[in-house]
């Protein structure tokens, strides 16, 4: 549970205690201060000083169009003819490249 005093809002020190959980080195080191506020600052949509549900769909809606439009690079990227499937040749031509 990230929201641990249960009022709806994920606070500074709930996310920090979050990303301490997420963080890939075992004793949390990876998680500074400005880590924590650079996360903070680009969930904080209304700039209030909390995370509500509202922020946090803000915030999944423009990583999920950022994810789509890199897909669509990639995908354009390989689909050479540009016809909107990707054949077993430029799949060929992929591989060669790796």
């Amino acid at each position: 549970q990230v929201d641990v005093d249960g009022n709806g809002e994920i606070d500074k020190e709930e996310l920090r205690v979050l990303l301490v959980r997420l963080d890939s080195s075992s004793d949390g080191s990876g998680v500074t201060g400005d880590v924590v506020d650079k996360v903070f600052d680009t969930l904080d949509a209304d700039r209030d000083g909390k995370i509500n549900k509202s922020d946090f769909k803000q915030w999944y809606i423009q990583s999920e169009e950022r994810i789509r439009s890199r897909v669509k690079i990639v995908f354009d990227s390989i689909d050479t003819d540009q016809n909107g499937t990707i054949s077993r040749e430029e799949i060929r031509v992929l591989l060669e490249k790796v």
